[in-house]
């Protein structure tokens, strides 16, 4: 296979070229061991991808991991012993890369080349490991990698909690409004027809709106799958990820879901690898290297070229329009103020908060906003069934 790489060589020249490799593990090794450091690396020609190949561990399994490995290391124990005891107790992908991390730490290598090599970590954990090899506090990076997967966790719990009922409430009720268009109104539809009563207006639209989807029901399952279809290879196609990856970020209804999660997380690897003397060149070619479409892949590249020419982070952040203008503030303070990392800190504590607050008020206002519109329309269904009953009866 070939493949395409932009690299940065030990003269701190941006070279793009192409290579043969078997796969893409073997292509990023080739480099790595040439003391190249990689900007971008893909399959040449890729085809369309509706798949994601890179299996990773959850961040819940990734603050128990790296939470138990401190707590062992620091008793003393050899970490290869540690790690082998966590993989008797682990299953699955866990399992799998524990044992294939300890055999590479056996046959000599690095814990953090170990880690690399076993692609199921984010980009920046070998890197963090590999500054805690150099400085003998493996111990304290586990720590900090603990805690940084376990807010992840919480704050990924905290908005899959405000959005759970919302969504449970509108597929039960979507539930509920198919048995009562398709079972329940046809019974009262021929009562009413055989006796002849006139209906009301609010009867005769729901009825036709029953009808209406009771005839044309499939055609818009069928175009929601298609849109559904259009959406996917929009999305995974090389020529129209960026472009919908670029709309989907920017787009102010996302915010909450995708792009303010990303801008957290970013400014908190940041700000580790930064207390852990990770050089910044290396911190923006995690985030490329971490990129999770192509959109933000670009951008980083781009924050790395400016680095290059001499830029000041807060001004690479600004441009690439991956960052709030707020968090760019605060960088260029601490930039001046040669306290970037306490300045990163400030801005985490405030789009914490921010995105706390909001998922709050996601819980607050949706669920009674909910509520409000399914009784509005059960009321509008009982009440287009009772006032022909009424009429009924009454004309007995």
């Amino acid at each position: 296979m070939k493949f395409k790489y932009k690299i940065i060589d030990a003269q701190s020249n941006l070279v793009t070229d192409e290579m043969d490799a078997e796969n893409l593990q073997e292509a990023r090794e080739k480099l790595h061991k040439a003391g190249y450091r990689i900007v971008a690396l893909k399959e040449e020609g890729r085809r369309l991808q509706l798949t994601k190949p890179r299996r990773v561990i959850t961040k819940g399994q990734l603050a128990l991991l790296f939470s138990q490995l401190a707590l062992m290391s620091s008793g003393g124990l050899d970490i290869v012993t540690v790690m082998e005891l966590m993989a008797r107790e682990s299953k699955g992908l866990q399992k799998e890369k524990l044992e294939f991390i300890v055999e590479a730490v056996r046959q000599g290598k690095l814990l953090s080349e170990a880690f690399h090599e076993a692609d199921c970590f984010p980009h920046f954990v070998p890197g963090m490991i590999r500054s805690g090899e150099a400085a003998g506090t493996l111990g304290d990076i586990f720590r900090q990698l603990a805690d940084f997967f376990d807010e992840e966790q919480q704050m990924h719990r905290k908005l899959a909690n405000a959005l759970a009922y919302p969504v449970i409430l509108m597929i039960t009720s979507l539930f509920v409004l198919q048995v009562v268009l398709h079972s329940v109104l046809p019974v009262f539809t021929d009562v009413f027809e055989s006796r002849q009563v006139p209906l009301p207006l609010m009867t005769r639209m729901l009825i036709a709106i029953a009808d209406h989807f009771n005839r044309f029901g499939l055609l818009y399952i069928a175009a929601l799958l298609l849109m559904m279809l259009v959406i996917l290879l929009l999305k995974n196609h090389p020529k129209t990820a960026d472009g919908f990856y670029r709309r989907w970020y920017h787009l102010p209804i996302a915010a909450p879901f995708y792009r303010d999660p990303f801008e957290l997380r970013q400014l908190r690897t940041m700000k580790m690898q930064m207390d852990n003397g990770v050089d910044l060149l290396r911190i923006m070619e995690n985030m490329n290297e971490g990129a999770d479409n192509p959109y933000i892949e670009r951008k980083a590249q781009a924050m790395i070229r400016g680095l290059m020419k001499g830029e000041e982070l807060s001004a690479a952040m600004e441009k690439s329009d991956l960052f709030k203008a707020q968090n760019c503030s605060f960088v260029a303070l601490g930039e001046a103020s040669s306290a970037v990392s306490e300045m990163l800190a400030v801005a985490i504590h405030l789009e914490e908060g921010r995105q706390k607050n909001r998922a709050e008020r996601i819980s607050i206002y949706i669920e009674p906003a909910l509520i409000l519109l399914m009784a509005v329309v059960v009321g509008f269904i009982i009440f287009s069934i009772a006032i022909p009953m009424f009429d009924m009866v009454n004309s007995f």
